[in-house]
């Protein structure tokens, strides 16, 4: 039974008929035909309800996007003025925040977003979110597991992702570090090295390089953070988005 494809039950007919046990076209052979049609279709929704049970314990075990969420993502208006926004998202310390016109999504920022705006030399005090062209983000679920998220991740190479709740609205965001948070530890890991991933070597300034330097620099390579040396060998340290933002709001 176990090698075909045809229902036990007809074999099991089939094989009575061929004894002699059973004839066709009578009340016997009609009993026994419903008997058996009777107990595959108990064994069959046994079998259904015990893939279904499985199947139900699997993804109580998946981790989802509401398992490593943050909830306390900063949100703008359209009317919020970039010199705003620049002092919201020096508050948290996410890296990015949703923009959302009458509760629904519309549009993403980032720290390299400001840097740019900085870089452009534009009016910050002037200049509101609704001046500068944001596409709409690509947002997940707090449903979504983790797994499909990942997926979009290395398909779509999106670092920042809004998460709505089943009502569509807006509860929280997940980045790069959960999804790293997330990860299944592996050995396999043991064997990389940070050369192996390494591709081009980190912009470096120097101590007398002007700030609007190293913010063009920084736009520029497209990098998060500047190695700081003193004498372009010694590694004195890093400065990152999150200082420059800073300083530029607090010069002193």
């Amino acid at each position: 039974f176990v090698k075909t494809k045809t229902p036990w039950h007809i074999l099991c007919f089939c094989e009575m008929k061929n004894q002699g046990k059973v004839e066709t076209g009578n009340h016997r052979g009609n009993l026994v035909i419903a008997l058996l049609f009777s107990q595959y279709l108990v064994i069959l929704v046994d079998c259904h309800l015990r893939c279904a049970y499985r199947r139900n314990q699997k993804e109580r075990t998946m981790p989802l996007v509401r398992d490593h969420m943050v909830q306390d993502i900063a949100t703008f208006s359209p009317a919020t003025t970039l010199l705003e926004a620049i002092h919201g998202m020096a508050a948290q310390r996410y890296g990015f925040a949703i923009v959302l016109d009458n509760m629904e999504l519309s549009g993403l920022i980032t720290q390299y977003d400001m840097m740019r705006w900085m870089a452009r030399g534009l009016d910050l005090e002037k200049k509101t979110l609704a001046d500068i062209p944001t596409s709409r983000p690509v947002h997940v679920y707090e449903s979504t597991p983790m797994q499909e998220l990942l997926r979009i991740f290395n398909q779509r190479r999106f670092r920042r992702f809004p998460v709505l709740n089943d009502d569509e609205m807006l509860s929280g965001g997940i980045m790069e570090r959960q999804m790293v948070e997330a990860l299944p530890r592996s050995n396999l890991l043991a064997h990389y090295r940070v050369s192996d991933m390494l591709i081009s070597a980190p912009p470096v300034i120097t101590p007398d390089t002007a700030y609007m330097e190293a913010v063009g620099l920084m736009v520029k390579w497209h990098r998060g953070c500047l190695l700081l040396t003193s004498d372009e060998v010694t590694l004195e340290g890093f400065i990152s988005e999150t200082d420059l933002l800073r300083h530029r709001l607090d010069p002193r």
